[in-house]
């Protein structure tokens, strides 16, 4: 069910549960500052990002671009519970990585799959045939010989209405063979068996297949994510410093690394020092942060937290909102490769805020 907030700045509609967090912290803030006249002229006051730059949901009536006269505390709480409301949907959907039930990977030579313990690569009991095929690698490429009677579409599609055509994610029927292009081609190949999907995932050159289930037993046990309490202190102007374009090595929980574009460092200040960080992406329309802090491992996800940002406006001036920190979805599940901070990416402070690790860690 979704409620209006009293008294909430934009009065939008939201997650019941998430409302609650954040009425009560706007509360907090009015018994102990005076109402919301008093938080503008507070210490809550602080430098902000167009709603874009904070991933927000909505124009915030106030300025709130960085080193912007006001900050409007109620427009922020309400934004950053809709950003949360988002983000648990997203957990939830029949899409998301909840579902995921395995990643098996994949040598050279032939692997029979189904939901029969003695497959190669077990599938869910009750949700595929026992013998549903056979997933063949042959010199870096996979392919599916599906058993006689077993139905299946891929990418939406019958495989018997299959005949041939190459699309541009390279798909082909050769009788009872389905090629299947992995996501290092764009969007790979899905072949599914009612609702249990499968497709081929390549991470530098080694080849796994990733299976979905929207029934899930993870995704039917989820019951949100905890996260600190809204803390304006943690919304931090950086200013960019470009540098020429280069690719920075990321590293990963397979224990190997890839690259990602870089542009910039993000400096910040804290603690009466200045701190860097270098994202990755273009700067376009955003910039994609992997860090580390002193929470990580304890409070939060051992593995380092995402956090994404407005592209640098005309000054080189960037909001970073740690209250939207949010986990890699290895937190989660392991089914899944997620990469860890890069040098220079750790703080040796803890940053108390965004989301805290999930609790059946």
């Amino acid at each position: 069910m979704e409620r209006m907030i009293p008294g909430c700045a934009g009065r939008r509609r939201l997650n019941p549960a998430l409302v609650v967090v954040a009425c009560c912290a706007l509360a907090a803030c009015r018994s102990v500052t005076g109402g919301d006249a008093a938080l503008e002229n507070s210490g809550a006051l602080a430098s902000s990002g167009a709603p874009e730059a904070a991933g927000g949901a909505g124009q915030a009536p106030a300025d709130t671009s960085p080193g912007g006269l006001f900050f409007d505390h109620a427009a922020w709480l309400v934004d950053l519970a809709e950003w949360r409301s988002e983000r648990d949907a997203s957990l939830r959907a029949e899409d998301g990585y909840l579902s995921l039930v395995g990643l098996h990977w994949l040598d050279e030579g032939r692997h029979g799959f189904g939901s029969d313990p003695e497959n190669d690569l077990v599938l869910p009991a009750g949700r595929v045939p026992a013998r549903g095929g056979t997933l063949v690698v042959e010199q870096g490429r996979v392919h599916a010989e599906l058993e006689p009677g077993v139905t299946a579409l891929l990418d939406g599609q019958p495989v018997a209405d299959v005949r041939g055509e190459r699309a541009p994610a390279s798909r082909a029927l050769l009788g009872s063979r389905v090629d299947l292009a992995s996501d290092a081609e764009g969007a790979p190949n899905r072949l599914a068996f009612g609702d249990v999907t499968l497709w081929i995932i390549d991470r530098a050159g080694r080849l796994g297949v990733r299976v979905r289930d929207p029934a899930s037993p993870l995704r039917a046990a989820f019951d949100g994510v905890d996260a600190f309490v809204p803390d304006p202190a943690w919304r931090v102007e950086a200013r960019f410093e470009p540098h020429l374009q280069r690719m920075l090595a990321v590293p990963n929980i397979m224990g190997t690394t890839y690259e990602d574009t870089s542009i910039g460092m993000l400096a910040f200040e804290r603690e009466g020092r200045t701190w860097r960080l270098q994202p990755t992406g273009d700067g376009l329309d955003s910039l994609f942060l992997i860090f580390g802090d002193e929470t990580n491992g304890g409070a939060t996800y051992g593995g380092g937290r995402f956090l994404r940002v407005g592209a640098p406006d005309e000054r080189g001036r960037v909001l970073l909102d740690f209250n939207r920190a949010y986990n890699p979805p290895c937190a989660f599940t392991p089914f899944t490769t997620c990469p860890l901070p890069p040098e220079g990416n750790v703080l040796p402070f803890s940053v108390r805020a965004g989301e805290k690790a999930p609790r059946q860690h």
